[in-house]
């Protein structure tokens, strides 16, 4: 059982580890980590110190501005896009419906096979490129 289950958790909480039974992320303010894929959850809330989010094969179809999240692995959901994450350093979302990635100035791997992307804007930054099976172009 994770802590959502067992409600062991409260506003000092920093790293979640969920599980196939959760429905529903608390608000949290000091989390940190998120890891809820394989879950039944539908939407993530505004976590303001979140820096890692892990969502994969959920019925996610939104992202939230998440101003501190370095981290994104959000492959096989239902999102369209991905809002305009300043730090982000790492985004994986293969597998997803997104059609563009925003301009990221700290993106450094980008993760975006199997989508419908067609440009990926220069990012100056980026030292990993996985785009097979799309038709995008660097522009």
């Amino acid at each position: 059982m994770c802590i959502f289950c067992t409600k062991e958790y409260d506003e000092k909480t920093t790293y979640i580890i969920g599980c196939s039974s959760i429905t529903e992320i608390p608000l949290l303010p000091n989390l940190t980590t998120l890891h809820c894929s394989w879950t039944n959850i539908t939407e993530i809330p505004l976590l303001p110190n979140l820096k890692t989010l892990h969502c994969y094969n959920t019925n996610i179809t939104e992202i939230p501005l998440l101003p501190n999240l370095i981290e994104l692995y959000c492959y096989n959901t239902n999102i369209t896009e991905i809002p305009l994450l300043p730090n982000l350093k790492t985004l994986v979302c293969s597998r997803t419906n997104i059609t563009e990635i925003p301009l990221l100035p700290n993106l450094t791997d980008l993760y975006c096979s199997h989508t419908k992307i067609t440009e990926i804007p220069l990012l100056s930054n980026l030292t990993t490129l996985e785009c097979w099976n799309t038709i995008a172009k660097n522009t």
